[in-house]
C-alpha cells in the first residue's frame, strides 16, 4: 500500500513539474498534497491564469484517480466547470479585439479616415466662409518669378492703400494759404487739409492666390497645402499687373460667392512704365463701383481729382506749372461729375490762386447753394434732393461739422477782396465781420438767414472761436493790402489803421486762456494781424515797430511768405543801408524763393539788389 501510494506522489510530483506546472503530492501524506493541488490552482485562478488552474486539476484527477478524497474530488470538479464557463464566455472577446487591433493598425483605414475628416472640413469650411471683410491680392506678373511674391505682396498693399476717402472737413485741421505774398492772388484761402482713411471691408489675403500663372515653387505648394486647413472668405479680390510691347495691362476681380451681383471685374491698359497711373485708375474704379466712395459716383472724376490734389499740394515747391496742371485736373473732375462737390471746392481754391477770382466767384455760389438744399434736406426729409454719393456726403458734412458752410463763405470773402473793386472790397470786410461775430456766443447772431442762423448756433465754441480768429485776421490783411482804403497819399487813414490795431489786439487776447486748444489759428490769425499792423507801420515812417512786428509774425508763421518779403523790402529801403542788411535781405528772399518759386515781388526785389559774390549755403537768417 505505501509503495504504491509512493509511486502515485511520484507520478503527481512529475507531471506538476512540467510545462502544466502539474501538482506536487509530498510525503506528508495524499490529503496534503490533493490540497496543496487545489490551494495552487485557486491562485492560478486569482491571477487569471484559467488555463494553468484548469490544467492543475484536470492532472490531480486523472492521475490520482479514486484515490483522490471524494470531499477533494467533488471541489476539483466545481471548479473545473467554473472555469470552462468563464473560460467559454470570454473565448470570443480575444478574436474581436484581435480583429480590432488589425483594423486600427490597418494603413488604408487611416487613409479613408483622414480623408473623410478633410472631405468634412472643407464642407464646413465651404459652407461657413469668414464674411468679416474681402481678401485682396494682386500678382505682379511684371517682375521675375524669384521675386513675384514679395512684389505682389506690395503692389496689394499700394492697390489697397488708395482705397481711401477723404475725412470729413473739421475745425482742427483747417489751414490758410499763406504761400503766396499778401498782395498776390490766392492768399489767405482757408481749407481742411485733405488727410484720408482707408475704407472698411478690404484686407491683405492671408497668402497668395495666384491667378496669372502656372509655376510654382516649394512655398507656393505649402501655402497651397496650409490653406486646406483655414477657412475661406466669401469674397475675394484678385488680380494682375503684366506688361507687353503695347502698354501695361491691369486686371482685378471682385467675387464673392455670398451675394453674386456683386461680381464685378475690371481691366484696363496704359502706357508703359505707368505703374502708379495704373493703380490709380484701378483703385477708383474699384472704390467707385463697389459704392465706397462718398466723393462721386465717377471713377473719372475720383481719379482726377486725386491727381490735382497731389500737384496743389507740391505747387508751391514747384511753381504754377503744377497749379495749372491741377486746375486742368480738377475741370476734369467736375466735369466728369457735377455734384463732386470737393472737387468743386478744391478748384475754386486753384481758381483763386491762379488770379481768376470772378470764376472761382462763380463755383463758390454754386456750392453755396448745394448748401442751402442739403440743409432744407435735413430739416425736411421729404424735400425731393439729389441721392448721389456726393451729396449725401454734404448732408452728412453739414449735420456733423456745420463750420463747412462759414468755411465757403470765409473763402467767397477772399474771392471777392482779390477783385480788387471798392464794392467788392466793401462786400468782403461785411462777411468777414459777420464771421468775426461768431465768436460772441450768444442768442444774438449776425446771420439772420437761414440756413446760417440755425448752422451757426449748431456750432461748437472751438468752431466759433477758429472760424472768428481766421476772419480776423484775414480782415486785417485785406484793410492792409487794399489800396482803396488809404486816402492820405501812402498813409492809411486813421480809421483804417485804428481797426487794424484793434484786430491784432483783440487776436491776441481772445483765447489768451485756452490757446493750446486753438494754436494754429491764434499763431495764424496774429501773423496775419502783425503783417497788416507791420505796413501801418511802415507808412507812419516807424521801420523800428514794423521790423518788430514782421519779425515776430515770422516767428508765429514760418512760412509767411508776406512777412519775409516786407522784412527784405525794409533792409533795402533803410537809410543806412549797409553790407549787413543787403545780406540779411538777399538771405530773406532766398527764403522766399525756397517756398514760393514763381514769387513776382521776390525776384523784382532781388534786382534792386547790389551784384554781391554767392552767399555761403550754411548762412542763416
Amino acid at each position: 500500500m505505501e509503495a504504491r501510494l509512493f509511486v502515485i506522489g511520484a507520478l503527481v510530483a512529475l507531471a506538476v513539474s512540467g510545462a502544466v506546472a502539474q501538482p506536487q503530492i509530498s510525503s506528508a501524506g495524499p490529503d496534503a498534497a490533493y490540497e496543496r493541488v487545489l490551494d495552487r490552482a485557486r491562485q492560478s485562478e486569482q491571477a487569471g491564469d484559467l488555463a494553468g488552474a484548469l490544467s492543475q486539476l484536470e492532472t490531480m484527477l486523472r492521475v490520482g484517480g479514486d484515490n483522490v478524497p471524494a470531499r477533494l474530488r467533488a471541489e476539483a470538479v466545481e471548479r473545473i466547470v467554473s472555469i470552462q464557463a468563464a473560460m467559454t464566455a470570454s473565448g470570443s472577446m480575444p478574436r474581436a479585439a484581435r480583429r480590432l487591433t488589425s483594423l486600427l493598425t490597418a494603413k488604408t483605414f487611416w487613409m479613408i479616415t483622414l480623408l473623410a475628416m478633410l472631405t468634412g472640413w472643407l464642407r464646413y469650411a465651404r459652407l461657413h466662409p469668414r464674411t468679416g471683410a474681402t481678401a485682396a491680392f494682386f500678382e505682379d506678373l511684371t517682375s521675375p518669378a524669384d521675386r513675384r511674391t514679395e512684389a505682389s505682396l506690395v503692389l496689394t498693399r499700394t492697390l489697397l492703400n488708395h482705397l481711401q476717402n477723404p475725412l470729413p472737413v473739421e475745425i482742427a485741421t483747417l489751414e490758410m494759404d499763406m504761400m503766396p505774398g499778401s498782395e498776390e492772388p490766392g492768399f489767405g484761402g482757408l481749407q481742411s487739409a485733405l488727410n484720408t482713411s482707408p475704407i472698411d471691408g478690404f484686407k491683405l489675403a492671408d497668402r497668395p492666390m495666384k491667378v496669372g500663372g502656372i509655376e510654382f515653387t516649394v512655398r507656393d505648394i505649402a501655402g497651397a497645402a496650409s490653406s486646406l486647413f483655414s477657412r475661406p472668405y466669401a469674397a475675394t479680390l484678385t488680380g494682375w499687373l503684366s506688361e507687353s510691347e503695347h502698354g501695361l495691362i491691369a486686371h482685378a476681380e471682385l467675387f464673392d460667392r455670398r451675394d453674386p451681383t456683386k461680381n464685378r471685374s475690371w481691366r484696363m491698359q496704359t502706357r508703359k512704365g505707368g505703374h502708379g497711373e495704373a493703380i490709380n485708375d484701378l483703385s477708383a474704379q474699384i472704390l467707385v463701383d463697389t459704392d465706397n466712395s462718398k466723393l462721386t459716383h465717377s471713377w473719372k472724376s475720383l481719379r482726377a481729382f486725386r491727381k490735382a490734389i497731389g500737384l496743389r499740394q507740391s505747387a508751391g515747391r514747384r511753381g504754377l506749372a503744377d497749379l495749372q496742371q491741377a486746375r486742368n485736373c480738377l475741370e476734369e473732375a467736375v466735369t466728369h461729375d457735377a455734384s463732386n462737390w470737393i472737387a468743386r471746392f478744391n478748384l475754386a481754391l486753384t481758381l483763386c490762386r491762379c488770379g481768376e477770382p470772378e470764376i472761382a466767384l462763380q463755383h463758390f455760389d454754386v456750392l453755396d447753394k448745394v448748401i442751402r438744399v442739403a440743409w432744407k434736406s435735413n430739416q425736411d426729409p421729404t424735400t425731393a434732393c439729389s441721392n448721389t454719393p456726393a451729396f449725401q456726403d454734404v448732408k452728412d458734412h453739414l449735420r456733423r461739422f456745420p463750420e463747412c458752410a462759414f468755411l465757403i463763405l470765409y473763402n467767397e470773402a477772399m474771392a471777392l477782396a482779390a477783385l480788387h473793386t471798392s464794392g467788392a472790397t466793401s462786400a468782403a470786410l461785411k462777411e468777414l465781420r459777420r464771421l468775426a461775430t461768431l465768436r460772441e456766443d450768444t442768442d444774438e447772431s449776425a446771420y439772420d438767414d437761414e440756413p446760417h442762423r440755425s448752422l451757426a448756433g449748431a456750432l461748437t465754441p472751438r468752431a466759433r472761436i477758429e472760424m472768428s480768429l481766421y476772419a480776423m485776421g484775414a480782415e486785417a490783411n485785406v484793410l492792409a493790402a487794399s489800396p482803396h482804403l488809404r486816402r492820405q497819399g501812402h498813409r492809411f487813414d486813421t480809421e483804417t489803421a485804428e481797426r487794424i490795431a484793434s484786430l491784432l489786439k483783440t487776436v491776441q487776447h481772445l483765447c489768451a486762456a485756452t490757446q493750446e486748444q486753438h494754436w494754429r489759428s491764434l499763431q495764424t490769425a496774429r501773423a496775419v494781424a502783425l503783417a497788416a499792423a507791420a505796413r501801418v507801420a511802415v507808412s507812419d515812417g516807424d521801420p523800428d515797430v514794423a521790423r518788430t512786428h514782421l519779425e515776430a509774425a515770422i516767428a508765429a508763421e514760418p512760412g509767411f511768405v508776406e512777412a519775409y518779403l516786407s522784412l527784405a523790402e525794409l533792409h533795402i529801403d533803410a537809410t543806412t543801408a549797409c553790407d549787413k542788411d543787403w545780406h540779411r535781405a538777399e538771405m530773406l528772399l532766398k527764403r522766399v524763393l525756397e517756398l514760393s518759386p514763381d514769387c513776382s515781388r521776390a525776384m523784382s526785389l532781388l534786382t534792386r539788389l547790389p551784384v554781391r559774390s554767392p552767399i555761403p549755403t550754411s548762412s542763416v537768417v
